[in-house]
């Protein structure tokens, strides 16, 4: 009695809010096929696919892809932006599906195709997840780039079948991805090498000693600087520096950002003499006051007026000042960005009721259209809802029994990718918090949520309101 009213309470529950929020994104989809999200970066795109100015902010592949809709949507007679979606979506559909397949095979736990299907529609009505797709942006390419080359690498590690096909594959899809958003040609560089390092070192097979140094990380690890090489290539020969007003990404102007921003002004008595001669102090609080200033103006007047070769000394210096005098800010601003994007979800809910601070205000205006109620009230439940799954998954995961616990392991890699993603943009970026940029750890929370809780996927035992842990 109490197994049956667990699996069925477990199981209400979990389809129940599943089902809820795949009807409101679905919904929000149908409403929303006619409007453009107003960001910043769609227009600077739709221009890119006519001019091909690029600069080290923007890759070669999605203003392609652009180029080639907007004269396929001209000879069909119907908006480019609907064709976009459209793609978009179905790229996207087939990519989550195609992981969730591949993941419950290696968990060795079969879905119907059914049960697969569904789990993807809500993986795809995450929220932000749905809204990229519904953008004139690259960020939904990239996400389906990410996600292959993540369980790609779960296959390498656990499966010893095809490691040719799978590295080709894992390899395309870095290149897909550094290739419609620059930052990915470093997240998933580092990622692959993580991985190579955990499967060198802590994996057990027939191969050991230089055998197993050779083929389990030299060799791919070669493979991996090739790909790296190719992206190189396309990048230098497409991008031109300085073409649109900015300064060029370097490892002075991200510990500098990292470091110094909002706190410029705070600490400009600080600052050294030769800093002086070319900052003004006012400079420095327009600076502080947003954080597009400091890339859009700051940087590139500080490099007019003190040039190009000197710049990374002069930001390195002012880096250096803010950190000396006034490190416990700097720590903790980078300590709370970690926090909100390693639980991207739950920080998301503790934004809407003013607990943290996220670029999620801007990104909301951008998104709602004409559709604001819709489009908040879909957000507002959705976050709820991951927050019900959340304290449900956490339950579940502490009570499964041990022989059950062994299918963790998969999510290794997995996780292994949301730290690195969560990593970079916590320590080299100044930004304040913004959903767009971790869209794998949303899709990786959703997945290991769905995955634990989804009946007949793992086999756990779950205390329900019992004296007993009852087995589902």
């Amino acid at each position: 009695m109490g197994k049956s009213i667990s699996k069925r309470v477990i199981s209400i529950i979990v389809i129940v809010l599943m089902s809820v929020q795949i009807v409101m994104g679905l919904t929000w989809a149908v409403m929303n096929i006619n409007s453009v999200p107003l960001f910043s970066d769609s227009s600077e795109y739709v221009t890119l696919s006519q001019s091909f100015q690029l600069d080290e902010y923007t890759t070669i592949l999605y203003p392609l892809f652009l180029k080639y809709i907007t004269q396929a949507a001209q000879s069909v007679n119907i908006s480019y932006h609907i064709l976009v979606y459209l793609i978009q979506t179905v790229v996207s559909l087939l990519s989550i599906f195609y992981v969730v397949t591949a993941f419950t095979k290696l968990v060795r736990k079969k879905l119907t195709v059914l049960k697969r299907l569904f789990v993807t529609l809500y993986l795809f009505t995450i929220p932000f997840v749905l809204w990229m797709n519904f953008s004139v942006v690259p960020d939904a390419f990239a996400l389906c780039a990410v996600l292959i080359l993540g369980i790609k690498m779960t296959q390498l590690v656990f499966t010893q079948k095809n490691p040719v096909l799978l590295w080709l594959g894992a390899g395309l899809s870095y290149a897909a991805a550094a290739l419609f958003l620059p930052a990915y040609t470093w997240i998933c560089l580092i990622f692959i090498v993580v991985v190579l390092l955990g499967r060198l070192f802590f994996t057990r097979g027939e191969m050991t000693g230089l055998r197993k140094f050779l083929f389990k990380f030299l060799i791919p690890l070669f493979v991996t600087g090739c790909f790296l090489l190719g992206i190189r290539l396309v990048d230098v020969n497409t991008q031109t520096s300085r073409i649109n007003g900015k300064v060029p990404p370097s490892i002075s102007y991200s510990i500098f950002e990292r470091v110094a921003w909002p706190y410029l002004s705070d600490n400009y008595d600080y600052f050294s003499d030769e800093v002086k001669q070319y900052v003004t102090l006012e400079e420095t609080r327009s600076a502080d006051m947003y954080y597009q200033n400091l890339m859009n103006q700051f940087a590139p007047n500080l490099e007019s007026v003190a040039s190009f070769e000197n710049t990374p000394k002069l930001l390195r210096s002012m880096a250096s000042a803010v950190f000396t005098h006034d490190s416990g800010r700097v720590l903790t601003k980078i300590a709370k960005s970690i926090v909100k994007y390693f639980a991207i979800p739950q920080s998301s809910l503790a934004h809407k009721f003013g607990i943290f601070d996220l670029w999620n205000d801007w990104n909301m205006t951008a998104i709602s259209g004409t559709n604001k109620l819709v489009t908040d009230i879909y957000y507002m439940y959705s976050l709820i809802s991951y927050g019900v799954l959340f304290c449900f998954t956490t339950v579940i995961l502490l009570l499964v029994r041990k022989k059950d616990r062994q299918k963790r392991k998969y999510f290794r890699v997995l996780f292994t990718l949301w730290i690195v993603v969560t990593l970079w943009y916590s320590l080299t970026s100044g930004a304040p918090t913004d959903e767009r940029y971790v869209l794998p750890v949303y899709v990786i929370w959703g997945l290991l949520g769905v995955l634990t809780l989804f009946p007949k996927v793992l086999n756990v035992k779950r205390r329900i309101i019992t004296e007993e842990v009852e087995e589902a």
